[in-house]
């Protein structure tokens, strides 16, 4: 939908005018052997975190995908605080999806932190 180069393709157009969202897209792509990376910051309150689980978990159930990593935290060395291991957030894998969460990020990682 915000995207003209997966919408304006023709491979992926057809998918996105079936339900008229981008949700409609993922089981394509996994059906296709594609990896997907999601990510999503913990602390957005207009596209929280939680709703992202919410169609990760419909879509596992959805096309009955295996956990391959259950959701775990992650950990960083901190610059501020050398040898310091820091929360980053969490993790889970599941058959042809990873999802990343960012702490202290909103939706827009790359954005906020």
């Amino acid at each position: 939908m915000c995207n003209q180069t997966i919408s304006g393709n023709d491979t992926f157009a057809g998918i996105y005018k079936k339900g008229n969202n981008s949700y409609d897209i993922y089981p394509e792509l996994i059906k296709q052997n594609l990896r997907i990376w999601v990510y999503s910051g913990d602390t957005d309150a207009v596209v929280p975190i939680t709703s992202t689980l919410s169609w990760i978990r419909k879509l596992k159930e959805q096309l009955s995908l295996a956990d391959l990593v259950p959701w775990n935290p992650w950990f960083y060395n901190s610059d501020l605080n050398v040898g310091s291991l820091q929360s980053g957030g969490h993790y889970w894998e599941i058959q042809g999806l990873s999802f990343v969460s960012f702490r202290g990020a909103g939706h827009m990682v790359p954005l906020t932190q």
